[in-house]
């Protein structure tokens, strides 16, 4: 399951990249196998301070004007 939510995000990230300062990321955090979007999950740009969490639904969005390309996901439950 984790590795189904990491790609989701990659290949989310990877999709938002806007040409400019700013890269505005969004999008939802879902459970592989019932579609659920998952609350609470942390998302971080690896090695950096910039992060947020998902919603009660799922949904996160933040806006970043890094180059880093690796974004950490972590979820307790």
């Amino acid at each position: 399951m984790g590795k189904k939510i990491v790609f989701l995000l990659a290949s989310l990230f990877m999709a938002c990249m806007a040409n400019g300062q700013n890269t505005i990321i969004k999008g939802i955090v879902t459970d592989s196998i019932t579609g659920e979007g998952l609350p609470y999950v942390s998302l971080i740009f690896k090695g950096t301070t910039i992060g947020t969490a998902t919603d009660g639904d799922g949904n996160f969005s933040f806006s970043a004007s890094t180059d880093v390309k690796n974004l950490e996901v972590s979820y307790l439950g």
